[in-house]
């Protein structure tokens, strides 16, 4: 099948092979947002730890916190933002935003999924401002994060092209 852009065909690819794609690409997906989840959890877990003056240690990172709360917070939160996304994209950015806190709320207070994400809405509902702030905080730093891992990839590729340049003017110099 060819679609027309400006009088351009552009072949698409419709039917069973490109649906199985996007299935195995969203079951990828959400494994992967799973098991970030339960690393984030573990990372909350030993941040507690250090900021109780407790030693850290990695074994730490997968004790005394509810791994089962986490995976179905994880995935009740995954379906309402993947529904919210495909409602024009804003109300899934309005479910991460109120839901942003649930993890802390299952690893601190030992709270069920459910309770978690009541109780991670209502923190942000009744300190917008500061909800705002963190969430911006954590994009600019995200963004300047990602910026600084393009620009260091950047010096690198430059340098190994330096170097594969003077390679290959050494390799044809005339022998001495």
């Amino acid at each position: 099948m060819h679609h027309h852009c400006r009088g351009v065909p552009i072949p698409t690819r419709c039917g069973p092979a490109s649906l199985t794609g996007l299935l195995v690409g969203g079951i990828a997906a959400a494994v992967i947002v799973l098991v970030f989840e339960l690393l984030a959890a573990g990372l909350y877990q030993g941040a507690l730890h250090v900021t109780d003056g407790l030693p850290f240690t990695l074994g730490l990172l997968f004790e005394g916190w509810d791994k089962t709360q986490v995976a179905l917070a994880a995935i009740v939160i995954a379906i309402a933002t993947g529904i919210g996304t495909l409602l024009w994209y804003v109300p899934g950015l309005i479910v991460g935003f109120l839901a942003q806190f649930t993890l802390l709320f299952i690893v601190d207070r030992h709270m069920r999924a459910a309770d978690a994400i009541k109780a991670s809405t209502r923190l942000v509902v009744d300190h917008l401002g500061g909800a705002f702030v963190f969430y911006g905080l954590a994009l600019v730093i995200t963004l300047l994060g990602a910026a600084l891992c393009s620009v260091v990839r950047m010096m690198l590729e430059f340098g190994l092209a330096i170097v594969r340049m003077s390679e290959d003017i050494h390799h044809h110099l005339p022998a001495r």
